[in-house]
């Protein structure tokens, strides 16, 4: 199959419909995957795993040796991996130091509700004492009545 290539300008409105257009590229897609055999035959090599494709200047490529990446040979990424080490390594250690304050407010949390506790008792025996002295207020206020009377 011949090329088939449709040199209408864009947007003219005289080029071919989307689904001649599809037909177009779908035979053209399956006449080269039709012939992959033959294409990988003519070169001389037919790669049965992903790693023996490389990357040869943008083209894949098939070699007999696969490529290996050296974290040095790619710019910036041990500076990426040492700073992010590094922001985890902060990031252990506030956690352990909001542990640690966790820890030491909460013996506070228990000195407060201890104060709390010891003050609402003192209120409670205070009241105790009021609601007496009210008693005897009114205790009192009788036996003038009655003296008065």
């Amino acid at each position: 199959m011949r090329v088939q290539i449709n040199n209408t300008p864009e947007n003219g409105g005289t080029g071919d419909t989307l689904k001649v257009a599809f037909d177009k590229v779908n035979n053209m897609t399956t006449e080269l995957y039709d012939n992959v055999d033959t294409l990988f035959t003519s070169i001389g090599a037919f790669p049965t795993l992903v790693s023996e494709l490389t990357n040869d200047a943008g083209y894949i490529t098939a070699e007999d040796v696969p490529t290996t990446w050296v974290i040095s040979n790619i710019t910036g990424l041990q500076t990426a991996l040492n700073s992010i080490s590094a922001d985890t390594t902060n990031n252990i250690n506030d956690i352990a130091d909001l542990q640690s304050a966790s820890i030491t407010n909460s013996g506070d949390i228990t000195d407060i509700n201890s104060a709390l506790a010891a003050m609402l008792q003192t209120i409670n025996t205070q009241n105790g004492l009021i609601t007496q002295i009210n008693a005897d207020i009114l205790g009192i206020k009788q036996r003038l009545n009655v003296l008065e009377a």
